[in-house]
């Protein structure tokens, strides 16, 4: 009976933690596509790509691109780190081949649904003429995958709950089924079911 005990409270333990495993989320935020870089007189400096531009004050670009592999919701954020200064102007736009997802004028996010494929970054700026370091900003892209709660909470509450009514249901059948044995060797005759 000992052992019995100790086996329904590891069922009882792997049934909750297996309940709980199903009911979190399966997916966490996941970058897709990030980049940091200046935007300065006279050059364009990121991770990918370095292009000089010799009028001071224009409009600077930058195109990237990244793979989705997935159909999901994302969302692209867009900020002006302010170092050494902030940029006077600041904007992307997200296309697939054939579509644009979005775009911002100003440091900000915005979400978009995608499918698996190619999708190309457009991004402008111009650097401030003014302040410590003139005609130099650096800014950041992201875009990540959002987080998706695979089951909903009630279901693993149903698993749990039922689980637990049938290791009951069986436990009350051995302590049952034992206690009539016992009865009947007490009577002098066995039981059999």
């Amino acid at each position: 009976m000992h052992i019995s005990m100790q086996m329904r409270k590891l069922s009882l333990v792997t049934v909750w933690m297996v309940s709980v495993m199903v009911g979190q989320s399966s997916c966490q935020a996941a970058v897709v596509y990030e980049d940091v870089g200046f935007i300065g007189d006279g050059y364009v400096a990121t991770a990918n790509n370095l292009q000089i531009n010799t009028a001071a004050n224009a409009v600077q670009t930058y195109i990237g691109t990244f793979i989705i592999e997935n159909t999901a919701r994302f969302q692209l954020i867009l900020s002006d780190l302010a170092f050494p200064q902030s940029l006077s102007s600041l904007g992307v736009t997200l296309t697939s081949a054939t579509q644009k997802m979005g775009q911002l004028f100003q440091p900000g996010s915005f979400e978009f649904d995608a499918s698996p494929g190619t999708y190309y970054l457009a991004l402008f700026g111009v650097a401030s003429a003014t302040g410590s370091v003139p005609g130099l900003g650096l800014y950041g892209i992201q875009v990540q995958q959002l987080a998706i709660s695979a089951v909903p909470l009630p279901t693993p509450l149903v698993l749990l709950v039922s689980a637990l009514m049938a290791l009951l249901g069986i436990g009350r059948g051995r302590v049952r089924s034992w206690q009539e044995w016992r009865v009947s060797r007490d009577d002098g005759y066995i039981l059999n079911r």
